[in-house]
């Protein structure tokens, strides 16, 4: 029986695996090779290391905790019940016993679709989360797009980085907006399409023209855009030319 079965291998979960392991615990990590942080080109808020990209911090997390004594090993828990004082687990391999589950799925990142990107994975012009990357914006464009609930908050989250922050809303509805005006959040509505090249984004609206000094004549600047799609958020940056 295991000490502790992992569910997700993530950075959360591999680092618990780590310490579990050095604790002489025998301990499982369960992956379904869904991590968030597989999908970040560069990362520059990990403790310790600037520039790594997700894969490369996921490999060295796993070497680490195998060599404490980890297994590690790919799957997915669909079920989970507790028999006494023991925990069950159940996989496509068959159940797992385990004296204590730490649950370490994290978040999931859907991506509205965006024409040019491949497997809605971030990119040198796509990232995810504000919290990771916002400080790589700083004086720079920030677009964030989503519905008005959670790209209002993001916006004005943003606006810690950068004066210069317009919300793309891909709903009708709009709540007190009095914040965002207050803090110089520009408010654009219906973008059509989101299209990306390798070092390119537009963000195409579905009417034709929009009045001078609009967005669509302001110079090159990194942006972000902010997506909610089914009721979950994402986030994501980019380099643009035009909006």
């Amino acid at each position: 029986m295991l000490d502790c079965l992992v569910v997700g291998g993530g950075p959360a979960g591999l680092l618990a695996a780590i310490y579990l392991g050095r604790y002489r615990r025998y301990v499982r990590v369960v992956d379904a090779d869904e991590s968030r942080a597989a999908k970040i080109p560069e990362s520059h808020n990990y403790p310790g290391f600037a520039g790594l990209s997700g894969p490369e911090l996921l490999g060295r997390l796993n070497d680490q905790a195998r060599r404490y004594g980890a297994e590690l090993v790919k799957g997915r828990v669909t079920a989970l019940r507790k028999e006494g004082e023991t925990f069950v687990a159940t996989c496509a391999t068959g159940d797992i016993q385990a004296r204590f589950v730490l649950m370490s799925t994290g978040l999931v990142d859907p991506c509205p679709p965006v024409e040019g990107q491949a497997d809605g994975c971030a990119s040198k012009v796509i990232r995810f989360c504000p919290i990771c990357d916002g400080f790589e914006t700083i004086n720079l464009r920030v677009g964030v797009y989503g519905d008005f609930k959670s790209g209002a908050k993001k916006a004005l989250f943003l606006r810690t980085y950068t004066k210069d922050v317009c919300l793309f809303l891909t709903d009708e509805t709009i709540g007190d907006a009095n914040n965002l005006k207050h803090a110089g959040v520009r408010i654009v509505r219906n973008p059509r399409k989101i299209v990306q090249t390798t070092t390119l984004l537009k963000a195409v609206r579905s009417v034709p023209t929009l009045p001078k000094n609009s967005l669509l004549q302001l110079p090159r600047m990194a942006t972000s855009l902010s997506m909610t799609t089914k009721g979950r958020r994402s986030t994501v940056f980019m380099q643009q030319e035009t909006l």
